[in-house]
């Protein structure tokens, strides 16, 4: 089973990634840098944005090309911090969308626990035509670490990943700490990875 690993990187020590190749050939990977500090080859990215911008422009760029299972990680991933990294991909139980960390909370669209950060206007936004109850509560992995099938990447058009990039620079900078896109696409990912605009 070939999974390849999209790395959001910043200033962050890459050892654990050599730890994680040892014996394990079936991993490839691919290194986004939005800093100065990655020795290894990587595509360099202006620092804008976090890990999901840096997961939009992967899935864009490669949406004709993707692979059949993803690891979107951190560069410094939560799980490698508890040596649970290789035993999560590893022991991948095929479902579509696998959290590789421990780290989830509870969200609700409509009742957002983030009281400044316009997460309903942005989801609407995001998911012009959907079944979702915006009512009902769900569960969101903090640092929005997975392991997905393509399958579920390709559910949406390259349209709609563009689209959500260019709404995701729109609300970058929304006033209020910790209240833009990054951290209301953490909160949406798992609406995501059920979206179909198909």
């Amino acid at each position: 089973m070939h999974i390849h690993l999209v790395i959001a990187h910043y200033q962050e020590d890459l050892s654990w990634l050599d730890d994680l190749l040892k014996g394990n050939n079936n991993l490839t990977y691919t290194i986004y840098s939005k800093g100065n500090s990655c020795i290894r080859p990587h595509i360099k990215l202006e620092n804008r944005g976090r890990e999901s911008d840096t997961f939009l422009r992967y899935i864009i760029d490669n949406y004709n090309n993707l692979p059949d299972l993803v690891a979107f990680l951190q560069g410094r991933p939560h799980a490698s911090m508890e040596g649970e990294l290789v035993a999560a991909l590893l022991n991948y139980d095929n479902e579509k969308a696998y959290p590789l960390s421990q780290g989830v909370f509870p969200s609700c669209v409509n009742r957002c626990d983030w009281t400044d950060m316009p997460l309903k206007e942005f989801a609407t936004k995001l998911f012009t035509n959907h079944s979702f109850d915006f009512n009902k509560q769900y569960m969101f992995l903090g640092g929005a670490e997975y392991l997905v099938r393509k399958e579920v990447l390709l559910r949406k058009s390259l349209e709609w990943w563009k689209y959500a990039l260019k709404l995701h620079d729109e609300y970058l900078n929304y006033p209020g700490w910790q209240t833009g896109s990054p951290w209301m696409m953490e909160r949406l990912w798992p609406l995501i990875w059920k979206y179909t605009d198909k």
